[in-house]
């Protein structure tokens, strides 16, 4: 991903993967995992959401309609435990 955007200065998240760029530089021991979207559905929506939002800052009151599907969703496909898990 560094490698293309180095590719594409004109890149939509260039100021995003600079900082990511410059943060790898520091004396950091860090590991970065690629997580799919299947298995972080509620920060997909999210981010999708946002993309398509037309202002640039928007407060919600409430949780956005896709996080609550996809938070719910994770929620029943859950392995059961006997700790609690609270609702964003």
């Amino acid at each position: 991903m560094l490698d293309n955007a180095e590719k594409n200065p004109k890149h939509d998240l260039i100021v995003l993967i600079n900082e990511v760029a410059n943060l790898l530089k520091l004396n950091w021991n860090i590991t970065i995992s690629h997580i799919t979207r299947e298995a972080n559905q509620v920060a997909h929506c999210l981010a999708h959401y946002a993309h398509l939002m037309e202002a640039e800052r928007v407060t919600h009151q409430t949780v956005p309609d896709c996080a609550r599907k996809a938070y719910d969703n994770d929620l029943m496909n859950m392995p059961q435990s006997s700790s609690s898990v609270a609702a964003p």
